[in-house]
């Protein structure tokens, strides 16, 4: 592939990944709230979420309509406006909604409690191996990843 096919490539992919991130995601109403099975929240749920018709394209007017969706979902008594405790209680709602997920998935016979050996037995995707850079078994502040405005001190 030449250099020019591969910048193109990446370009395209920002064109749709960026805007969409940083414009829809900026002001903290317009998140997809869904991701997919396997728990990504990454480029391709968040193209899937604006993505209402499963068309696989995002037009502008999918994404209005998925802000004008949010907003209407954030302002819980219909006024027009989303207060400071609509909004608390909607990420609160969320928040409850993903635990109650993750005990489900731990408690996997069911009977509504998570014993010691469901919880050891539960699928951890390996944090502590992506993390551990250089595989040495141990992780330093230098392994630990970089904020968006700079290093972590």
């Amino acid at each position: 592939m030449t250099l020019r096919k591969s910048l193109m490539i990446a370009a395209l992919g920002a064109a749709v990944t960026v805007p969409m991130a940083f414009a829809l995601a900026g002001d903290g109403m317009a998140q997809p709230r869904q991701g997919s099975a396997d728990g990504d929240r990454g480029p391709a749920a968040m193209f899937a979420a604006f993505d209402l018709n499963g068309d696989g394209q995002v037009t502008r007017e999918e994404v209005d309509q998925f802000r004008a969706d949010r907003f209407a979902e954030l302002d819980g008594d219909g006024d027009g406006f989303v207060t400071e405790a609509e909004f608390l209680a909607n990420a609160e709602a969320r928040v409850a909604e993903r635990a109650g997920e993750r005990f489900g998935d731990l408690d996997t016979d069911g009977d509504g409690t998570v014993s010691a050996a469901e919880f050891d037995d539960a699928p951890r995707g390996d944090m502590f191996a992506r993390m551990d850079q250089n595989g040495d078994g141990v992780i330093t502040e230098d392994e630990l990843p970089q904020r968006r405005g700079g290093p972590r001190r």
